[in-house]
């Protein structure tokens, strides 16, 4: 999901630059690109921005990522694409160690302290082949000091606990940074939920 988006922001750890690589989104000029090279504490030790035009059908290095002797054995790469008005256009997060492939000092992370608030309601979609649909959206805030990792949403059933499925979400498995908040829209059909209402299970890796 994230590698084909029209426009992409990553990180090139072969060289370690930041890129907009764009597909197939037309011409931008003005992009504003963001990278945070954050602690598993939640202290950013590196923070760098630019302005940048992306022309369709090319690849943009922005600039290269720099890793301070400050910075923790495993430590988070968080990136942003903005346009002209504040809108995000892409993110990326990146999980790197200062061994590669070693994160073992993520398992002393401390807890991430995330509210949820979800709405859903049923829609009446007239359709003969799916018929009624659930629509809504789910909020989560990171109300901590360090990224929540991995984040999961997982939609049950309120009576019987089982998972409703095909489930389609905007997005799923993701990281919140401190003080980041995130809306997810979801959706399903009426007949899959089995007479249930929904009830939404968040879990992460350090929730």
């Amino acid at each position: 999901k994230k590698a084909s988006e029209p426009l992409h922001i990553q990180w090139n750890p072969a060289d370690n630059n930041i890129e907009i690589v764009n597909y197939n989104a037309g011409d931008y000029h003005g992009l504003n690109v963001r990278a945070m090279v954050m602690n598993t504490d939640g202290s950013v030790v590196w923070e760098k921005s630019g302005s940048f035009d992306s022309t369709e059908d090319t690849t943009v290095k922005c600039f290269a990522v720099e890793f301070p002797s400050e910075v923790s054995e495993t430590h988070f790469i968080k990136l942003y694409l903005t346009d002209s008005e504040g809108n995000t256009l892409s993110d990326n997060f990146y999980i790197n160690g200062t061994e590669y492939g070693n994160h073992q000092a993520m398992a002393s992370m401390s807890k991430a302290d995330v509210k949820v608030s979800s709405n859903f309601e049923k829609v009446a979609d007239g359709s003969e082949i799916h018929g009624d649909e659930w629509r809504g959206s789910v909020v989560l805030e990171n109300r901590s000091n360090v990224p929540a990792v991995m984040v999961r949403l997982n939609v049950v059933g309120k009576q019987d606990g089982d998972q409703i499925l095909p489930m389609f979400y905007t997005d799923n498995y993701f990281s919140l940074m401190p003080g980041e908040k995130k809306t997810v829209s979801l959706r399903w059909y009426d007949a899959d939920s089995r007479g249930n209402s929904p009830e939404v299970i968040v879990s992460g890796y350090n929730l």
